[in-house]
Parts: C-alpha cells; structure tokens; sequence
C-alpha cells in the first residue's frame, strides 16, 4: 500500500481569485451591454411604430415657428435611414396672411448627425412628396 491515502490530496485549484473575480465583471458587463443593445432597439422600433413623444413633436414644430413658419400634421415618426418623416404636413407662414401654404402628404426631415450628438435637431435636408403650394395673391387697385 501506498503511503497517502486520497483524502489527503488536495484537488488542483482551477480557478483563482483573480480570474474569479474578471469572469465574474465580464459576465455583468456583457449583460448589462446586451441589455442596452436591446433596449436601443425596442426604443427605435417604439419611434418608428408608434411615434415621436409629444414633447418632441412640440420642440421641432417651435424651432420651425422659431424660423417663421407653422406647422401642422397628422403624424411624425423616426426612420431608420429617412430620418424624421411627418405626414399630412401643412406649413404656413406666421406673420403674414399673404405668405405660401405648403400641403405636403409626406415630408422627410435627414437629421445631422453631428448636431444629434449634442442632442440638437437640425436637418441637413428636407424631401417633399406630393406637395402642393397654395399662395394667394393679394388684389391691388
């Protein structure tokens, strides 16, 4: 017979404090990651499906007032690729009676993307289909 028996060995310590501890935070990091690659996802999806919040709505239809015109429509969202898209857009002048109204079925706004970093909406560029312009001519003596 041998002289030590099995329950004196002691099994070989696989996993370390250390490396115990870095699985540990890399399972948590890589969670909480896909957790947030997730909610992104559902938060676009909502934007697209459902709308842009009223509160955000407000604020672009303000920047437009800002700038003279008055906007009016059904329904704004967020696409992927196409930006902001409102349809049933109407705009109009603010100050004056006489100015152009502008019908529009369906107006895409192209965001900047380096103004949409710092969370400011500027467009780079605006779309128009079917549109129509209705812009009445005062009488004169």
């Amino acid at each position: 017979m041998s002289d030590s028996s099995p329950k004196d060995k002691k099994p070989p310590r696989l996993h370390r404090r250390g490396w115990r501890r870095f699985f540990t935070i890399f399972k948590w990091l890589r969670v909480t990651f896909l957790l947030g690659v997730m909610s992104l996802m559902i938060l676009g999806l909502f934007l697209n499906r459902v709308g842009i919040p009223g509160w955000a709505q407000r604020r672009i239809a303000a920047q437009m007032q800002a700038r003279g015109w008055e906007m009016q429509f059904s329904w704004m969202r967020l696409q992927w690729y196409r930006g902001i898209v409102a349809g049933h857009l109407q705009l109009s002048r603010t100050n004056t009676m006489t100015g152009p109204n502008i019908f529009v079925e369906t107006a895409e706004f192209r965001l900047n993307g380096r103004a949409l970093r710092s969370l400011d909406l500027q467009a780079d560029s605006v779309m128009l289909a079917n549109a129509r312009l209705i812009w009445p001519v005062p009488g004169t003596n």
